[in-house]
């Protein structure tokens, strides 16, 4: 629910003058919104998987090591093979992470 209330995917089509401004300020929003929805789903989902496997004797720390091992490898993978590489952060942005 919060993915479509930031995402506002209704203003994606239309006419108006501010959609065409933000089609070319945003050309891949779809593609966002899409990615945005998929890993709310995707996340409820792995809650639970990780709910359903505790109950069958699994430990709840080990399933939760696993999952962020895999998750791990799959978001390098999409990292250095989709997106040629990490971005570095500008100064300021090193700042506000280092602060959270």
């Amino acid at each position: 629910m919060g993915v479509l209330l930031i995402a506002h995917p209704w203003e994606t089509s239309g006419k108006s003058a501010s959609l065409a401004l933000n089609a070319q300020r945003f050309p891949h929003r779809w593609l966002g919104i899409v990615v945005a929805l998929s890993q709310a789903a995707l996340s409820a989902g792995a809650k639970t998987c990780v709910r359903a496997l505790a109950k069958g004797g699994h430990h709840l720390q080990v399933i939760l090591f696993y999952l962020s091992i895999i998750c791990l490898a799959a978001s390098s993978v999409v990292l250095f093979c989709i997106q040629h590489g990490p971005v570095a952060p500008l100064l300021w942005q090193w700042g506000l992470l280092l602060a959270v």
